[in-house]
């Protein structure tokens, strides 16, 4: 593996076959700076591995001061899984990035995402527009990707149709819920230095939105000021967490001082797991995980 790859977590069942790709789905999440995928066996219904690496943005190898580019990234690691060019039953890819925001239909028009993007983000001219319809909530989710990412990722997977990972994570959850009406819930789903806050009120989206922190009390910050901003009791709404938190984290800790009902989430019981991958925390890597039933 290039020394400017990190292996983050490498999980994969011995029942694994390259020769049988045309059986399985491939998930992907990708960012600037990150690739994971997951492998699902469509005749089982059991998800098989999961593969997560980063971008060193520094390697010994690399002239000074010339980081590897998002395309070195990603011919590094199809070297290093050469049969992720196989053909698959099924590919998903999502893409993580931070500059997303949701509009009402009808209050949508193509031609204007860029504008809409525009009142809440910087958008350079070397960054691309694109929009997912999420039918279910009556809404789109426009974003922006730089442009060279979204060529690479159509280069390598040029069947594959990206949507935005937030799009995954909306559909994800409202599929979990869709038959259990109950009372009002707040999910945090944490990544890397980012995070997304969706409130459901058992019928229907109520708050959605993707935010930066650095630290756990800037977390914290967030979900308070919202719950406060609806008017939600911290009490009685429970918190549920996925993504890439551990029980033992200050984060965690910190949560649970402000808010009553703090709960783990777990991935979609709709699918069955291998024993290397139900050994990893319930609910990390959710969104990754959901992919094949959020039905984009």
């Amino acid at each position: 593996m290039p020394d400017f790859i990190t292996q983050v977590v490498s999980r994969t069942d011995p029942v694994f076959s390259t020769k049988d790709t045309r059986n399985y789905g491939l998930n992907i999440l990708f960012s600037e700076t990150a690739f994971a995928f997951t492998m699902i066996d469509f005749r089982s219904n059991r998800y098989l591995m999961l593969q997560h690496l980063k971008k060193n943005e520094h390697s010994p190898r690399m002239i000074a001061g010339n980081k590897p580019s998002f395309s070195d990234f990603m011919k590094a690691a199809l070297a290093t899984y050469p049969w992720l060019k196989n053909p698959y039953r099924s590919i998903k890819i999502g893409y993580e990035g931070q500059k997303a925001t949701l509009i009402p239909v009808p209050l949508f028009d193509a031609p204007s995402v860029r504008k809409y993007l525009e009142l809440n983000f910087t958008i350079g001219a070397k960054e691309t527009e694109h929009f997912d319809q999420l039918s279910r909530f009556d809404t789109f989710l426009v974003y922006s990707m730089p442009e060279n990412l979204h060529q690479t990722m159509k280069d390598f997977f040029p069947q594959a149709k990206i949507v935005h990972h937030s799009s995954v994570f909306l559909y994800s959850i409202w599929f979990i819920l869709r038959n259990r009406p109950g009372p009002v819930k707040t999910f945090v789903n944490i990544r890397d230095l980012a995070f997304e806050l969706m409130i459901y009120d058992g019928r229907q989206l109520t708050f959605f939105n993707t935010f930066n922190f650095v630290t756990p009390e800037d977390v914290v910050y967030y979900v308070l000021y919202v719950m406060e901003h609806l008017g939600l009791n911290p009490e009685k709404i429970p918190v549920i967490l996925l993504g890439n938190i551990d029980r033992s984290s200050n984060l965690h800790e910190l949560l649970y001082r402000y808010v009553k009902h703090v709960e783990f989430g777990r991935r979609n019981d709709v699918f069955r797991y291998v024993p290397l991958l139900n050994q990893l925390p319930p609910h990390g890597y959710f969104t990754l995980f959901s992919f094949q039933a959020c039905g984009l």
